[in-house]
């Protein structure tokens, strides 16, 4: 169902895969109409779908999970995103003040700025997505903040091996080598095995401080308070693929298409794709330059 102003429209397919419009039952005639819908280019799997048009959202459904799906103007995408890369370009000046932080905190008797340094750390070298609890528990899909220990094993010579599902059903495997973060695990994994009850239905979070799950806003809180930089891990993913980006762009810069090499790369260790890569993670203008 498409819902503009007080008017409810729905596509209906005929056998020959036409698609017509029709109000409250009765075929809608208006040519206009029925095109300005079209060319909106909402998905017909979207269910309830209410038509904006406005600066910001064009029309915002449900797909078949019943999750909100919002379709955005493309003026405003364009704003955002020259907005983000702007923030990512001024974030280069502050990475050596957060690499020693982290480095430093890695080490730390403090807890919970430990555990924080660790997630950093594995953000910036694994490609991880930071997790959300809602995504968890709705599609059974992990970031960094998520992960149980069954997703983790620890191997010889300070290595952890990564192992999970993560956004869009991408399998996300992952290799760490760094003593402070086997050290940590090694220590945490131990005491769950002699302690814990948790069942596989309830799993025990790798990242937790006083018994609660470390967030993204404790991350963000750590960056933005204690670090005095203002950015989320989510500026963090996208600084690192943009450096990651350049630096495959440089290290295979005479083959015959570095672009495509650099992209292709960056978008496996972010474990994503490559069109994903290019279209919400490189800033459009290095790509310019790299052409």
């Amino acid at each position: 169902t498409y819902i503009t102003g007080f008017k409810y429209y729905k596509y209906i397919s005929d056998k020959s895969d036409n698609k017509r419009n029709i109000d409250i039952g009765s075929e809608i005639t208006d040519e206009d109409t029925i095109n300005k819908i079209k060319k909106l280019k909402i998905p017909p799997s979207y269910d309830n779908v209410v038509i904006l048009n406005n600066k910001k959202i064009i029309a915002y459904g449900y797909d078949s999970k019943g999750r909100k799906q919002v379709i955005y103007n493309s003026k405003h995408v364009e704003k955002q995103n020259e907005q983000k890369y702007e923030k990512i370009k001024k974030f280069d000046k502050h990475f050596i003040k957060i690499k020693k932080q982290v480095a430093k905190d890695l080490k730390s008797s403090d807890e919970k700025n430990k555990i924080i340094a660790i997630i950093i750390t594995l953000i910036l070298s694994c490609g991880f997505r930071i997790g959300n609890i809602k995504y968890e528990k709705q599609n059974k899909s992990y970031g960094i903040t998520t992960l149980n220990y069954s997703h983790i094993k620890l191997l010889n010579d300070n290595t952890v091996s990564f192992d999970f599902i993560g956004k869009k059903g991408v399998r996300n495997q992952a290799i760490c080598k760094n003593k402070y973060i086997y050290a940590y695990l090694s220590e945490k994994l131990n005491i769950l095995t002699t302690t814990t009850t948790s069942t596989s239905e309830s799993p025990e979070y790798i990242f937790k401080y006083n018994n609660r799950r470390i967030t993204a806003d404790d991350v963000n809180n750590y960056l933005m308070c204690k670090l005095k930089v203002n950015i989320t891990t989510k500026d963090l993913r996208t600084w690192n693929a943009n450096n990651l980006f350049n630096k495959y762009l440089h290290k295979y810069r005479n083959e015959k298409n570095p672009i495509k090499k650099a992209l292709e790369l960056t978008s496996f260790e972010l474990h994503n794709t490559s069109t994903v890569c290019k279209k919400s993670y490189i800033d459009p203008m290095r790509l310019l330059k790299a052409i």
